[in-house]
């Protein structure tokens, strides 16, 4: 996965450090999850407590959390006689004015982050995956495993560097790849220990929780996060918001994190420890 500050290379570090240090509890909390590769490296050993302040990160959080393995969605496969993955891949949509992706975030819409093929493939799987929760098709942790392989599977497809702040002016090979909707890339294991998800200002959340190990990966640069995916936010949360610019950011958005502020960073980290 493309995402900034992801500790993939990293967690086999981490791992060493909490050995070596002796280390034990319960329950490891990751209260800037990001892309939630840590969370979902130690779900086998601890209880996992996982945050962030996007919906985006929230959602790669519950999915990778939710499960030791893919998950068989039962009903859905007594329904279609597939799993979601084959009949999202093979299923074809109408373009469509309702289609909020690819109006605004392909050449319909005078940006290229997609294809117009993608973006509107985007959209009918997105709007399809609401309908089939809000009848009971998916469950709760069913749906944010498909929402969550959704986000990553666009995100293979994008015509990014890696961030929404910016499209390629020219097409990036990968834009022009067929459509697959691949399960979300998670750690797989026997069994779980349990989870709880949150979507909260982490410095408001650490007063309201309780564990052994807090591990910290807060932003590190003045990179504003919610600018810098403000895509895959709006994949997440389909409001149709109103976005402005060149790259169609949405208009209405988060308070940039006091962790990417230079003038802020110290007195929040002072307000976290303590």
């Amino acid at each position: 996965m493309r995402y900034l500050g992801n500790k993939t290379r990293m967690i086999d570090n981490i791992d060493l450090f909490i050995r070596d240090l002796g280390i034990t509890g319960k329950t490891f909390c990751d209260l800037f999850t990001g892309s939630a590769s840590v969370a979902d490296f130690f779900k086998d050993r601890y209880k996992i407590i996982a945050n962030d302040l996007l919906e985006s990160s929230y959602t790669f959080a519950y999915a990778k959390t939710s499960f030791s393995n893919i998950p068989e969605f039962k009903k859905f496969y007594k329904l279609y006689k597939t799993n979601p993955f084959e009949y999202f891949t093979k299923k074809e949509y109408s373009f469509s004015e309702d289609h909020f992706i690819w109006k605004n975030y392909s050449p319909k819409g005078g940006r290229q982050f997609f294809t117009e093929e993608i973006a509107n493939k985007i959209d009918g799987v997105r709007l399809e995956l609401e309908e089939l929760k809000n009848n009971d098709v998916f469950d709760e942790k069913e749906y944010r495993f498909l929402l969550a392989s959704l986000l990553e599977t666009a995100m293979g497809l994008s015509n990014t560097t890696g961030t929404y702040e910016a499209f390629l002016k020219e097409w990036d090979k990968r834009s022009f790849k067929k459509f697959e909707l691949i399960p979300l890339e998670m750690k797989k294991c026997e069994k779980i220990k349990g989870s709880a998800i949150y979507n909260q200002d982490s410095n408001e959340l650490v007063r309201q929780i309780k564990g052994d190990i807090l591990y910290l990966d807060t932003p590190y640069t003045i990179t504003d996060y919610n600018s810098a995916y403000h895509l895959l936010e709006t994949i997440v949360k389909y409001d149709n918001p109103e976005i402005n610019g060149i790259t169609g950011r949405r208009t209405k958005k988060l308070e940039k994190s006091k962790y990417s502020i230079k003038n802020k960073v110290a007195a929040a980290y002072e307000e976290l420890i303590a």
